[in-house]
């Protein structure tokens, strides 16, 4: 009797009126139960939510299958994953027990839904699959990503600490596929977010705009140079021997554009980013 999807409805709109965000740009990302509730978003609240990312979940509904629009998908689970089987089955731990539906049944519908046209198996190997439904309304995609390793825990996290925690994916990093995935999406098809100057799909800077601090993500290729510079191309701060992510007090700077670079020995990466009032 709870009403789930109107309390994160309320959220969203209470969000949206007391702070300056794109609210072409709300998404909504899950792990386990949480990753249920997230398609039940995307079935639900269409209208609000740009883009999913679920791990180690299924689609369990009791309620009814009516998106309002497409919505662009993005799934992490292992095969090795025995609380949400992902050949389907019961899930561990609910009572009474709850049936899983097989992972690629839920991806079906999704892709189905979305009017994806191809699906291309992009990665396959002893450590992960990777396949891709694309080329659906508005670009929309369905990615599902399958790890041999790990289990019911967040791809690239770190373990839990209770007895029965599961060991996560050391071959696949969720946080940084699904904000790489979500930059591609925007509630009404187009972007109107900030993209990077050079298309460089692996410099991420969140959040974007930045407040009173936001955090870099570079690519683990090895040590950067980075250095921010304001719009009138001056130098305001420089970090060297940079690594994987770096987390920047920005309540120093004044509000307005930003340019960052990132330079190591094999290339140059930049990325533009807004700062507004903390």
């Amino acid at each position: 009797g709870t009403d789930d999807v109107g309390f994160i409805s309320q959220l969203v709109d209470t969000l949206q009126s007391r702070y300056a965000i794109d609210t072409n740009r709300i998404y909504a990302t899950g792990h386990s139960n949480g990753g249920m509730m997230c398609y039940r978003l995307a079935t639900e609240l269409s209208e609000k939510i740009a883009a999913v990312a679920i791990s180690s979940a299924t689609m369990v509904r009791n309620y009814p299958f009516t998106p309002k629009r497409p919505v662009p998908i993005i799934h992490f689970h292992s095969y090795k994953d025995q609380n949400v089987p992902y050949y389907g089955g019961e899930i561990m731990g609910v009572v009474p027990p709850v049936h899983s539906p097989p992972v690629d049944s839920i991806i079906s519908i999704w892709s189905d839904f979305d009017q994806c046209r191809t699906h291309d198996t992009i990665h396959k190997s002893p450590e992960y699959n990777e396949i891709v439904f694309n080329k659906g309304i508005c670009d929309s995609q369905v990615n599902l990503y399958v790890t041999y390793d790990g289990g019911h825990a967040w791809p690239g996290g770190n373990p839990g600490n209770g007895p029965d925690s599961d060991t996560p994916s050391k071959v696949i990093n969720a946080n940084y596929l699904l904000w790489k995935f979500f930059q591609q999406y925007t509630l009404y098809c187009t972007t109107t977010g900030i993209k990077e100057i050079d298309q460089q799909q692996f410099l991420l800077i969140y959040p974007n705009p930045v407040y009173s601090s936001f955090t870099l993500q570079l690519p683990p290729i090895g040590a950067y140079e980075v250095c921010i510079y304001d719009a009138a191309m001056k130098k305001i701060k420089h970090l060297t021997n940079c690594h994987d992510l770096i987390e920047f007090n920005s309540t120093d700077m004044l509000p307005g554009f930003y340019i960052l670079e990132a330079t190591s020995d094999r290339k140059v990466l930049r990325a533009k980013f807004i700062k507004v009032k903390d």
